[in-house]
């Protein structure tokens, strides 16, 4: 009877937890189509919605780029961006391609790439990059120039920068650019706060740069922003979605913030570790939140690993990026 009771017990607690999670329906899902799917995703930002879907662009901190269409929630197109010869040349001189936030600059047009540094010379390498599409377009599947944005102080921007540590969070409206350090980390360990920078897109100068500690955020793993001085931002390490506002002081303060529980698709009653390291809002009140599979950690134990389907159990082995969705409206109620 002992026994059963347990059983039981543990039976609501499940169904408890899957009727609080705070997804849309469909998802959350695995980022691929077939055969294609991208890897290691620590990037996402919406560009606009058509008749074929919601489009999106996706850095892969392997060095990909790539547009995400999704139809009706359920449909995905992907497609490989190609690199001109001269801009593939440019990223070959990488230590590694890094490649960490990516931001459509709804003001300019302008798409931006936020790049770690990686040994030997790291510092030469982490920063802001702008990429211009081919016919000055970024619904152009064709990358034909890069170059290097430059804050200043120079010194000041890139001052706790390191080997693998840089603005995995970067975000533009009509006046500022926000940069944030993925955090301070010591070990395996990272510390209890980071920093956001503010910059002046007009001059590229550094106006303030506001401790997280206050805040509650921990690790800026991804930003975006939804209008001018609100920004989501995407806490890995503590699993939470934070939603601030940055005043006309460019003070900070939290505005809702709440955990993200990770879920498999289509067996959203187990969970796995997930690492959630880029987040977009569309046109519809709608958030977007991408997982770049922590490789080390992501397959689930084997008592769940062994209830799932082969498709499933492949996506794990393949290291997948699984995408979840959810309302604004969700955040703001706070669950």
């Amino acid at each position: 009877m002992k026994k059963f009771l347990l059983v039981l017990t543990l039976v609501l607690c499940t169904i408890s937890a899957f009727a609080q999670l705070p997804y849309s329906a469909h998802f959350p899902r695995w980022i691929k189509n077939g055969s294609l799917h991208s890897d290691q995703t620590s990037g996402i930002t919406f560009l606009r919605t058509t008749t074929a879907g919601k489009e999106f662009l996706l850095a892969d901190d392997t060095g990909f780029l790539r547009r995400l269409i999704i139809s009706q929630d359920t449909l995905f197109i992907i497609r490989d961006l190609v690199l001109a010869p001269g801009v593939a040349a440019y990223f070959d001189r990488f230590p590694k391609k890094d490649f960490e936030e990516i931001v459509y600059d709804r003001g300019t047009g302008d798409v931006l790439l936020s790049i770690e540094g990686n040994d030997p010379g790291f510092i030469k390498w982490v920063g802001v990059y702008k990429l211009t599409f081919a016919q000055n377009s970024p619904f152009n599947d064709t990358v034909v120039a890069v170059s290097k944005l430059v804050f200043t102080p120079q010194d000041t921007f890139l001052k706790y920068t390191a080997s693998n540590i840089g603005f995995e969070g970067f975000a533009a409206d009509e006046n500022y650019f926000y940069a944030g350090l993925e955090g301070f980390q010591s070990g395996k360990d990272f510390a209890d706060s980071t920093y956001l920078y503010v910059i002046d897109k007009h001059t590229n100068a550094i106006k303030k740069i506001i401790s997280t500690k206050g805040l509650g955020i921990q690790t800026i793993c991804g930003l975006c922003a939804v209008s001018n001085g609100k920004l989501l931002v995407m806490d890995r390490n503590q699993a939470k979605l934070f939603y601030i506002t940055i005043g006309d002081s460019l003070d900070a303060h939290v505005l809702a913030n709440m955990t993200t529980p990770p879920a498999i698709p289509q067996y959203t009653q187990f969970p796995y570790t997930q690492a959630l390291e880029s987040v977009t809002f569309d046109d519809e009140g709608n958030i977007y939140l991408v997982d770049d599979p922590w490789k080390s950690h992501f397959i689930p134990s084997a008592k769940i690993f062994d209830q799932l389907d082969k498709s499933t159990q492949n996506s794990f082995k393949e290291f997948i990026p699984v995408i979840y969705k959810l309302t604004f409206q969700t955040l703001m109620n706070g669950k």
